[in-house]
């Protein structure tokens, strides 16, 4: 069931990891009550599903190898 079709916002959770424009990105806990500060898609355009993470209290950091 594709809970995006339902409505449904996706799960969030500290840690998970989202596939974004061939690079790969983890949720980490919003620490300021600025919104998308610290968020490494700040600037960029972000989709319906990544704006759904971030209203959960998230923002989203490149995973760097």
């Amino acid at each position: 069931i594709d809970m995006e079709k339902q409505g449904q916002m996706p799960l969030a959770y500290s840690g998970k990891y989202i596939d974004h424009n061939l690079k790969t990105y983890y949720l980490a806990p919003e620490k300021s009550q600025l919104g998308c500060n610290g968020c490494d898609l700040l600037g960029k355009v972000c989709t319906k599903s990544l704006t759904d993470y971030c209203r959960q209290g998230y923002i989203l950091k490149e995973v760097k190898l």
